[in-house]
């Protein structure tokens, strides 16, 4: 854990040579005019950045996931988390500011003209001869592209600066640029980058590869950018990279059933691709456990719930090869059925726990691996698995919208997903084929409920559909839900697949009044707020 500890002390004690540029609590300037002058300040002032990264953690989580299905508020929630979830925010929301994303890129600004005025050369092509202000300048260029690409998502169009800013003269909105102009800018500076990250020699552990960007996290972003504007080929190429030896059907075995767990609460090199790291002795702390528990503001949903709870384990479904007919374990009344196989998913258990017989909380964010009042849990921002999952989705795409060599490989990523991570049967998640009629089931009991032939199209939406849910069942309140749904949304032209799964979660009174706000697709972003 050499490097781990070297990135924390960097962290804390460049405040003493730095100050003004870490601190978060500055209310009014956000640059300072002091150039940085050699190779020791520049370093201190990068790992500065990731300090001004920690805290934007909660917002992310509350703005990916409270806008969405999975995540709601308890009695105890205060007016910022209400106005959230109601699509009613408020210029003072402290969760819809982007002030904090403005202090991330005001500071990588200045690091980044500071390498250029020393090094010119950082921004010339070629990967010959690359040295460490080479590796410096890629790191704050993806630290700056990962805030703008955030602030897209959440807000639209938004300010663009590349100097330095000052809360003396307001954000302007004359200074916004429009999604593609910024997403083609932020493509174009990454993939001009000759390398990415600083590399400090400690030993032989690679927790340092995982906590600070580096060539893979680079590549990660660029994929979600490039899914992002629907540019599907190269989004692909992005995500396929993830998988070992270019074999998608090859998995890690490190966290298969109840180890799962070990993903979240620590540092884990094996499924982390970029983890924002918290230390609590030095002062870098995040509210999760306060918003999860102790103060309990937030919550898994009935939604969240019910998702896992219409989870089934294997061998509830049995095929009669020669009538083509469905059967069930006979001797098995349904009650036995529901009991014996029924939610036995094993990620439940460690992305939903429960304080009380009436009171869930998000578990995974909060008490995994740690023990009581733990505020210092990682942050994972990317990991494998989402990209296999980003993955299997473009490649479920039907034709028409995007025609790749894995045209097959969506159903065979999910099935071995479940079967070699969870044992969980990858039939009970799709309908079952017999004799050109597909089956569909019950999600609580099981039985038949339908069984009809189905379109090319049909089934290319319900294998996209499965992707989407997969997704929600790894990766939920880690903060991707919500742009999920934006993302398929927007692709299908169909705002009701949005607001029909985040409707659902609010009381049968309001279920129809949010179903019309979020039916108006200028309503899924947060009006940029004057500041």
């Amino acid at each position: 854990m050499n490097k781990l500890k070297y990135l924390l002390f960097f962290l804390i004690s460049v405040q003493f040579a730095c100050e003004d540029f870490i601190n978060p609590d500055s209310k009014d300037v956000l640059f300072e005019d002091d150039a940085y002058d050699d190779f020791v300040e520049l370093r201190a002032a990068a790992l500065g950045l990731y300090g001004l990264q920690q805290d934007l953690v909660e917002q992310l989580v509350i703005l990916g996931e409270l806008r969405a299905d999975l995540m709601t508020l308890t009695e105890n929630k205060e007016s910022d988390l209400k106005q959230i979830e109601d699509f009613n925010i408020g210029p003072d929301n402290k969760y819809a500011s982007p002030i904090k994303f403005y202090r991330l890129i005001s500071n990588c600004n200045k690091l980044i003209n500071s390498i250029v005025a020393i090094k010119p050369d950082v921004v010339e092509s070629g990967i010959e001869n690359v040295n460490k202000f080479d590796r410096l300048y890629g790191e704050a260029i993806c630290m700056r592209s990962w805030a703008y690409f955030n602030l897209l998502r959440i807000y639209n169009e938004v300010p663009v600066y590349f100097d330095e800013i000052s809360l003396e003269t307001p954000l302007s909105a004359d200074d916004k640029w429009p999604q593609g102009q910024l997403t083609d800018t932020l493509i174009h500076q990454l993939e001009a980058l000759k390398i990415v990250g600083y590399e400090y020699n400690t030993g032989d552990d690679d927790v340092w590869d995982v906590s600070t960007w580096r060539e893979n996290s680079k590549t990660f972003l660029l994929g979600q950018i490039y899914l992002h504007k629907s540019d599907y080929a190269k989004a692909e190429a992005c995500f396929l990279s993830f998988f070992p030896d270019r074999n998608i059907y090859t998995y890690n075995n490190a966290f298969n059933d109840t180890k799962w767990k070990n993903i979240f609460g620590g540092v884990e090199p094996r499924e982390q691709v970029y983890t924002i790291v918290f230390d609590k002795e030095r002062k870098q702390q995040h509210d999760f456990q306060s918003l999860f528990i102790y103060d309990y503001m937030l919550k898994p949903s009935q939604v969240a719930i019910n998702m896992f709870q219409t989870q089934w384990a294997e061998g509830v479904i049995e095929l009669n090869t020669v009538t083509g007919e469905v059967i069930f374990d006979e001797e098995l009344d349904i009650q036995d059925r529901i009991d014996k196989y029924r939610a036995k998913d094993p990620r439940e258990k460690y992305t939903i726990g429960t304080l009380s017989t009436d009171k869930n909380y998000v578990r995974k964010l909060s008490d995994i691996s740690a023990g009581p009042y733990t505020s210092d849990h990682t942050s994972t921002l990317y990991r494998n698995f989402s990209a296999y999952l980003y993955l299997a989705e473009i490649i479920s795409l039907p034709r028409s919208v995007y025609s790749g060599e894995n045209s097959n490989g969506a159903y065979s990523i999910l099935e071995n997903l479940r079967t070699e991570r969870f044992g969980l049967e990858f039939n009970n998640i799709k309908p079952v084929n017999t004799k050109g009629y597909y089956h569909f089931f019950d999600p609580w009991t099981h039985e038949i409920v339908e069984k009809r032939p189905l379109s090319d199209a049909e089934i290319m939406r319900i294998r996209n559909d499965m992707v989407i849910q997969e997704r929600a069942l790894e990766l939920a309140f880690e903060g991707e839900r919500f742009y999920d749904l934006v993302r398929v949304a927007k692709r299908r032209k169909d705002p009701s697949y949005l607001a029909d799964k985040i409707a659902e979660k609010f009381t049968l009174e309001r279920r129809e009044e949010m179903r019309t706000v979020l039916m108006d697709s200028t309503n899924w972003y947060i009006p940029f707020p004057n500041l």
